[in-house]
C-alpha cells in the first residue's frame, strides 16, 4: 500500500496487528518508523524458498500471496493466502529454515524488515511481540478450519470465500458484495485439495444456488448472510477483538 505522495506504508501491517491486539499509539508510531525496503515481486515468482533461513521479516503491503508445499508426487499445496497486511518469514525469529515456501500468486510488493530491527521493537515493546504470535495463531487456525471442513467441497468452497470476504472486508455490513479475487481455479484447488474440475463443478453449484458468481476476476457475493448460512461460517476462528467479531458475523 502507498501514501498520498506514492511512498509505500507499513499501514496495513499495522492495522492488521491492531486488529488482533488493540495497540496505543506509541506502539503504532514505532511500527511506522520501521525501516523496510519495498520489493515488487512478479506473478508466479517465489517470495522465500523452502529451506532458506531468511534474515527478514515480510510484510504484504498489497497483491496477494501463498505458503506452500510440494508433495512427494510435485503437486502443489496451499496451506495459507497472505492478503495485504499479512507477515511471513516468522522462522526467521526463531532462526528455523523455512519448511515451507512463499509464492506471489499476484504482482505484490512486501515490505522487507531487518530481523534484528524487529528483535530490538519487540524487546522494547513486548505487546507487538504478543501481536506477532497472535497473528502466527490465527493463520494456524485458518489452516484447521480448512482441514476440517475438508470432507464437503460445497461447504469447504463457500466456508473458504467467505474467509476471504471476513479478511477484507471486517467492518462492512453484510449483504451483497463484489470485489477483486485476483487468483485462479487451480490455486483454489491447491488450497483445499480439489482438481480444478471439481472447484469449476462447485462453482457451478453455488452460482446455481444464486449464492456467488466469479466474473473476469471479481467475486460477487448476493447476499453475505446467506452463504455464511451455506458455509455455516463462524468468525470466531479469525481471533478479532469483540467490535470486530460482531461485525464478521
Amino acid at each position: 500500500m502507498a501514501d498520498q505522495d506514492g511512498t509505500a506504508s507499513l499501514r496495513p501491517f499495522l492495522h492488521r496487528l491492531d486488529r488482533l491486539i488493540p495497540l496505543a499509539d506509541d506502539d503504532r508510531a514505532a511500527i511506522d518508523q520501521l525501516h523496510f525496503q519495498a520489493i515488487r515481486f512478479a506473478r508466479h515468482r517465489d517470495v522465500i524458498q523452502k529451506g532458506e533461513r531468511p534474515p527478514y521479516l515480510y510484510a504484504v503491503l498489497d497483491g496477494w500471496a501463498a505458503r506452500y508445499s510440494l508433495r512427494p508426487d510435485g503437486t502443489r499445496r496451499i496451506t495459507g493466502f497472505l492478503l495485504p497486511g499479512d507477515f511471513c518469514g516468522i522462522h526467521a525469529v526463531c532462526h528455523a529454515p523455512m519448511d515451507h515456501a512463499i509464492l506471489a500468486l499476484t504482482e505484490c510488493t512486501l515490505a522487507r524488515v531487518d530481523l534484528a530491527e524487529v528483535e530490538s521493537l519487540v524487546a522494547a515493546r513486548p505487546v507487538l511481540g504478543r501481536a506477532l504470535w497472535y497473528a502466527k495463531l490465527v493463520d494456524e487456525a485458518m489452516l484447521r478450519t480448512w482441514l476440517l471442513n475438508s470432507s464437503d467441497a460445497f461447504r469447504t468452497l463457500a466456508h473458504l470465500l467467505c474467509e476471504f470476504d471476513a479478511r477484507l472486508h471486517s467492518d462492512a455490513p453484510v449483504g451483497p458484495r463484489r470485489f477483486p479475487l485476483p487468483i485462479t481455479q487451480e490455486h483454489l484447488g491447491d488450497a483445499l485439495g480439489l482438481t480444478s474440475v471439481h472447484i469449476n463443478r462447485v462453482l457451478r453449484q453455488l452460482r446455481e444456488a444464486e449464492l456467488v458468481e466469479i466474473m473476469q476476476g471479481h467475486l460477487t457475493i448476493r447476499d453475505v448472510g446467506a452463504l455464511r448460512r451455506a458455509a455455516a461460517f463462524d468468525a470466531s476462528y479469525l481471533h478479532w477483538g469483540d467490535a470486530a467479531g460482531e461485525a464478521a458475523r
